[in-house]
């Protein structure tokens, strides 16, 4: 008996095998695509869902920026240049005011000029000026409060940012050691954030920080805080701190 296969009978067979397993090769290629579509866009929705909850929950954060003086109060003068704080400090506050509402927080600034808050009330101007600012923040009802400012020391050596909190506020204590920590990045020496007895931090139950940007008792910082540029990296800090402080208050939450 002749046991040989017929090679004729042996070649259709294998070339529908091989036929077969294109095919299913080609099946599972196309699955395996259709798969990683899908996990892919399952991704970019779940990014897309995150970024639209962050910015629905930055839209509701509410930011007074208090520009510190103003009007007839002028505060500190720099030791060289003369320039007065209000001005510097009205010039700080709207660089962050600008970028802070560029990034979807809604911000609300106590002053947008030289003016102070006293309107054209007589009397004690100071008193009316910072009664009124208070009167801002309780129909504000901001989650934070930023009053920007420039230090005077009678050691003409003492320089760089210093943060202030109401030390019976929680809330304060905390962002007032995050601003710090951004600003000590570019200090010339590491300060702590401290309490202390200010009208703006104590005169409503808000949390709030006097950030004290630099000295212009100190020629060097008085150079420095003149400039657009230093002022903007301040701002960079000051934002980044923003940030920070509102992703550990929601994660707490």
């Amino acid at each position: 008996m002749d046991n040989r296969v017929d090679k004729r009978a042996v070649m259709p067979i294998f070339a529908y095998q091989e036929r077969f397993f294109m095919v299913l090769s080609g099946k599972r290629l196309v699955f395996g695509a259709v798969i990683c579509a899908i996990i892919f866009t399952g991704i970019f929705l779940l990014n897309f869902l995150a970024i639209s909850a962050n910015a629905a929950a930055i839209s509701k954060m509410t930011v007074i920026i208090d520009a510190g003086h103003g009007g007839v109060d002028g505060g500190v003068r720099g030791i060289s240049t003369d320039i007065l704080e209000s001005d510097l400090n009205l010039a700080v506050a709207k660089k962050l005011q600008k970028q802070l509402s560029s990034s979807g927080f809604n911000v609300v600034m106590t002053r947008t000029d030289q003016n102070a808050l006293y309107g054209f009330n007589i009397g004690n101007l100071k008193r009316r000026d910072m009664e009124n600012r208070k009167k801002l923040i309780q129909k504000v009802k901001p989650r934070l409060i930023i009053s920007v400012h420039m230090n005077k020391f009678y050691d003409f050596t003492r320089r760089g940012a210093q943060v202030f909190f109401n030390k019976n506020n929680v809330q304060s204590m905390r962002a007032a050691e995050i601003f710090q920590n951004k600003f000590n990045r570019i200090n010339s020496r590491s300060y702590t954030a401290l309490s202390g007895d200010y009208y703006i931090l104590n005169c409503t139950g808000y949390p709030g920080v006097i950030l004290e940007c630099g000295f212009l008792s100190n020629i060097e910082d008085e150079r420095l805080l003149i400039t657009d540029e230093h002022q903007q990296k301040l701002v960079e800090l000051m934002k980044e701190g923003v940030f920070e402080y509102f992703s550990q208050l929601t994660t707490n939450n």
